[in-house]
């Protein structure tokens, strides 16, 4: 998933304030800002007409994403867990995002994510919901975070916001020292491969 792009969007981010989890009060409070968000999602199919046809609203997000899988791969909804495994990726806004697909995909059982990836991602819940995330079985999670990025340290930890595991540290100094640079998908991609992935060139420290 992207990160964040528009005015609503890091609006939206914004609005501080922990509230249960959508669907699964179980699972520990989530960012109020990132919830809105992840309610609106839609999975839309190729050559989809917004003038001519309306997506089917009823389904979260998880369910959108298995049926729409399991209509690629010709397979049932009970066949997917057993048979299909998908990665999952993230970038800022859309880590967020991202941790809280994989939270509801494996309380729905729906499809098997053994790894997840995200990139800048900021904190998402509370310590309940970290630490219930961090137990879901079969996911290992790598939480890649350049060392001088501002938004991993978002929302604040002193509102209660706690950060799920597995943190992996990328160190920067390659990286033109602004805000957008440390954050920016591709200075990630550079500092883990940096043979095989160039710096945007306003990133590039002269």
């Amino acid at each position: 998933m992207r990160g964040t792009t528009g005015a609503t969007e890091w609006l939206d981010d914004f609005h501080i304030g922990l509230v249960p989890f959508p669907g699964f009060n179980e699972c520990g409070s989530i960012e109020k800002g990132f919830g809105e968000i992840y309610k609106t999602i839609r999975v839309v199919p190729q050559g989809w007409d917004p003038h001519r046809a309306s997506v089917v609203e009823e389904y979260t997000f998880a369910q959108q994403v298995a049926a729409a899988i399991a209509s690629h791969a010709g397979a049932t909804a009970d066949q997917l867990a057993a048979t299909h495994r998908v990665t999952v990726a993230g970038h800022s806004l859309g880590a967020a995002l991202v941790t809280l697909y994989v939270m509801e995909n494996v309380r729905r059982n729906l499809l098997s994510t053994p790894l997840v990836y995200t990139f800048g991602s900021p904190r998402v819940g509370d310590h309940a919901f970290a630490q219930i995330y961090d137990q879901l079985p079969g996911i290992t999670t790598w939480r890649i975070v350049n060392e001088h990025d501002l938004v991993p340290n978002i929302p604040p930890d002193v509102f209660g916001f706690v950060h799920v595991n597995t943190e992996q540290r990328l160190l920067d100094a390659s990286v033109h020292p602004s805000v957008a640079c440390r954050h920016s998908m591709a200075s990630y991609m550079h500092l883990l491969d940096p043979a095989r992935w160039q710096l945007e060139s306003q990133c590039i420290l002269r």
